[in-house]
C-alpha cells in the first residue's frame, strides 16, 4: 500500500509541478514583492521627528487643495497631516531629526495647482514633486522625476545634465492624494573616506507606476544643503517653492550587510523522494565536496537527483527574518532547529524569529523530472538589512523571456472583449468579469465597462492593455490595464432604492428586466452601450474629457420611463463636495455634476454614496457627469 501511495502521489505532483512550472514561468514573477513589514513611521502628532523646522511648516487635520485655484489650500486645525505653507520669509525647507544611508521611503502626499516642491534623499538628491497633471511628455523637472544636476563652472546652456524623466506621467490632479514609494542605496566609502560606489536609485513608484529603476547618481542633484557626498544624511523636504501636504510618512532603514552561509558541504544522491526527506545514512553519495556559495548547479545529472547541503549561518542580530524560495523540484530548509521550509514543491514565503550569532544551516533540494530546468532561490531579509539572495546568481530558475503583448489605441478608440479580474469589494478575492468591455483612446484614459452589471467598473491612463496573459501559448483569457486602476466599484450603476437606506445591490435587480443590446459606434469609433430596461431602451456613452484628461459619461433615457431608476455615480468612505458640483471621492478622484442635475449624497453603512435619479414618467434627458483624477 505504501509504495502504490508514493506512486499515486508522484504521479499527483507531477502533474501539479507542471501546471505551475507552465503558469509560473508564463506569468510569475521571479521573487515576489512580500517583504518583512519592519516600517518605522513618521509621527505626525507633533513636529518632534524634525529638526527646528520653520513657521511654514505646520500640522493639520485636514488639507484640501483646489483643481482651479492656484497655490491654495484649505485646512482645518489639528494633526495628522504636515503641510507646508510658504509666506513671506517663512519659506525654510524642513530637515529630519534622523539620518538616513540606505533606505525605502514610503509616503502620500498632495500638490497645489502649479505648486512645487521636493524630497532631498540624504539631504542631496532631489526627486521632484510638481503639479505635472495631464503633461504628455514629462521631464526631470516633472512629478517624480531624478532632477539634474549643476556645474555653475560650465558654459551657459551646459550647466545642468544628467537630470531623469519618469518614464510615464503617473501624475493625479491637484486636490488629490498621490502615493509616492521610493527605494534608495546610499554611497559607499571605504575607511579612508573615498567613494567606491555611487549613490543609486534602486526603484521609484509613483501610484503604482514604476517610473525609475536603477538610476545611478553620480553626485547631489542641484540645490542640496550638502555639496559633499556621505554615508548618511539627513531627509529633506524642500520649503520654498509652494504648498504641498503630507501624510503617512514611513520609513524602513538599512545597513549594507553582506549576509552569506559558510562553511558548505554537500552530497549528492540518486532517486526519487517524492514525499519526505530521505534517511541520508542509508544512501551512498555519488558526488560530495565543499562550496564557496549556495547552489544546485553542483548536481551532474538533470532527473533522479538530490542535493543535500550543510553549512552555518551567522545573523547579527535577534528579530524578525523573512525568506523567499523559489525551487524547480522540491526543497527543505532548516536553520538551526527551525523548520523554515518543510519538504514540498516550488515557491513560498516564511517569516521566523531567529536569535542572534551562528546558526547551524540545512537544506534538501530534489529534482526528480528533467523536462523542466534546475533551479534554487533562495532570498532573506532581517532586522536592518534588505533583501539578499543566499544563493549564487547562477542558481536562480531563470525563466525563458516572453515578449510581452500589448493593445494600444490608435488615432480611434480600441474596444477589446477579454477577462478582466477584479478586486471585487463584495467578494472576499478578485471577480472574474467574464463579459468586460475595455476601451482604450488616444488621449490615454481608458475604461472596462461591465455589461453584466451596465457598470463603470474602473479607469485608468498611461498604456491601454497588457494582452500577454490572454494570448501567450494556450492563454487564460485575460487582459490586464497598464496603468494605475482608478477603482470605481463594480457594483450595478443602475438599480432601484424601494427604501432610502436600502443597501445598493450588487447585481442588477430582477424586477428591472435588464437586457444588454450591445453597442454601437459613432463616426469616431467611440462605442455607445445599449440596454434594455422595464422594455425601454437606455443609451451609455463613457468618452475622454474634451479639455482636461478624464472620463465624461452621459446615460440617455427615453420619454415616459416608466419608474423611478437611481444611478450610483460614486463610493467611498468619504465624499466631499470641495467645489461648487465638485465632489472628492476619498481624495482619490474627483466627480464633476452639471449644475442643471441635482444629486444626493447619502451614508449607508460604513461609507457614502453620490446618487442621481432619473424621475418616472418625465420628459426624455440625458444623466451625465465626469470622473477627473
Amino acid at each position: 500500500m505504501r509504495q502504490k501511495k508514493s506512486l499515486y502521489y508522484y504521479t499527483l505532483m507531477r502533474k501539479v509541478v507542471s501546471i505551475g512550472l507552465l503558469v509560473g514561468c508564463l506569468w510569475a514573477p521571479l521573487f515576489t514583492q512580500a517583504q518583512d513589514e519592519s516600517w518605522e513611521v513618521i509621527s505626525l502628532k507633533n513636529l518632534e521627528r524634525f529638526d527646528q523646522p520653520s513657521p511654514n511648516w505646520q500640522l493639520v487635520s485636514k488639507a484640501q487643495a483646489h483643481l482651479n485655484k492656484d497655490q491654495h489650500f484649505d485646512t482645518e486645525p489639528g494633526a495628522g497631516i504636515l503641510i507646508n505653507l510658504p509666506e513671506g520669509e517663512n519659506q525654510g525647507n524642513l530637515f529630519s531629526a534622523w539620518e538616513h544611508g540606505d533606505m525605502d521611503l514610503e509616503l502620500e502626499f498632495m500638490m497645489a495647482r502649479h505648486s512645487n516642491s521636493g524630497i532631498y534623499l540624504q539631504g542631496r538628491y532631489e526627486i521632484q514633486l510638481l503639479d505635472s497633471w495631464g503633461k504628455a511628455f514629462p521631464k526631470f523637472g516633472d512629478c517624480g522625476g531624478i532632477y539634474q544636476r549643476w556645474d555653475d563652472s560650465k558654459p551657459e546652456g551646459e550647466q545642468g545634465f544628467e537630470g531623469y524623466a519618469p518614464r510615464t506621467n503617473a501624475s493625479f490632479a491637484p486636490g488629490l492624494w498621490q502615493k509616492m514609494q521610493i527605494s534608495f542605496q546610499a554611497p559607499r566609502f571605504d575607511q579612508l573616506g573615498k567613494r567606491t560606489a555611487p549613490a543609486k536609485i534602486l526603484s521609484i513608484h509613483l501610484n503604482g507606476q514604476l517610473i525609475h529603476e536603477n538610476v545611478v547618481l553620480t553626485g547631489p542633484t542641484r540645490g542640496p544643503a550638502f555639496k559633499e557626498e556621505a554615508a548618511k544624511g539627513p531627509l529633506m523636504i524642500q520649503g520654498d517653492h509652494g504648498p504641498v501636504a503630507f501624510r503617512n510618512i514611513r520609513v524602513r532603514r538599512f545597513e549594507p550587510k553582506v549576509i552569506r552561509p559558510e562553511n558548505l558541504s554537500y552530497k549528492v544522491y540518486e532517486g526519487i523522494f517524492p514525499v519526505s526527506v530521505p534517511n541520508f545514512d542509508t544512501l551512498t553519495a555519488i558526488q560530495s565536496g565543499k562550496m564557496e556559495s549556495l547552489t544546485q548547479e553542483v548536481m551532474q545529472a538533470s532527473d533522479k537527483i538530490s542535493m543535500h547541503v550543510k553549512g552555518s549561518l551567522k545573523l547579527p542580530t535577534k528579530g524578525t527574518y523573512f525568506f523567499q524560495l523559489t525551487s524547480r523540484g522540491s526543497t527543505m530548509l532548516k536553520i538551526g532547529e527551525k523548520v523554515i521550509f518543510v519538504y514540498g514543491w516550488w515557491d513560498r514565503q516564511a517569516t521566523v524569529e531567529l536569535a542572534e550569532g551562528e546558526h547551524a544551516f540545512e537544506l534538501f533540494y530534489h529534482k526528480p523530472d528533467s523536462w523542466y530546468p534546475p533551479g534554487l532561490g533562495i532570498l532573506m531579509s532581517g532586522p536592518g538589512f534588505r533583501k539578499q539572495s543566499l544563493t549564487s546568481i547562477s542558481s536562480l530558475p531563470f525563466n525563458s523571456p516572453v515578449n510581452p503583448i500589448s493593445v494600444q489605441p490608435g488615432s480611434r478608440p480600441k474596444i477589446l472583449r477579454a477577462f478582466i479580474d477584479y478586486p471585487s469589494a463584495f467578494a472576499k478575492e478578485k471577480r472574474r468579469i467574464v463579459h468586460a468591455i475595455s476601451v482604450g483612446h488616444a488621449q490615454k484614459a481608458h475604461f472596462t465597462y461591465d455589461p453584466d452589471r451596465a457598470s463603470l467598473v474602473q479607469a485608468w491612463r498611461g498604456g491601454f492593455l497588457n494582452t500577454t496573459p490572454m494570448w501567450n501559448n494556450r492563454g487564460d483569457g485575460s487582459a490586464r490595464p497598464l496603468g494605475t486602476v482608478l477603482d470605481l466599484g463594480d457594483a450595478a450603476d443602475p438599480g432601484l432604492l424601494l427604501k432610502p437606506q436600502a443597501d445598493w445591490e450588487a447585481t442588477l435587480a430582477e424586477q428591472l428586466g435588464y437586457k444588454f443590446r450591445g453597442y454601437t459606434l459613432d463616426d469616431t469609433g467611440t462605442p455607445t452601450f445599449r440596454y434594455e430596461i422595464d422594455g425601454q431602451m437606455i443609451s451609455d456613452k463613457i468618452s475622454p474629457r474634451e479639455s482636461e484628461p478624464g472620463l465624461q459619461r452621459s446615460i440617455g433615457f427615453p420619454a415616459s420611463m416608466p419608474i423611478e431608476l437611481h444611478y450610483r455615480l460614486a463610493a467611498g468612505a468619504t465624499i466631499e463636495e470641495v467645489d461648487k458640483n465638485l465632489y472628492s471621492i476619498e481624495g482619490s478622484y474627483y466627480v464633476s455634476i452639471p449644475k442643471k442635475q441635482k444629486v444626493r449624497i447619502r451614508s449607508i453603512g460604513q461609507h457614502q454614496e453620490i446618487i442621481l435619479t432619473a424621475p418616472a414618467n418625465s420628459p426624455a434627458q440625458d444623466l451625465q457627469y465626469e470622473i477627473i483624477w
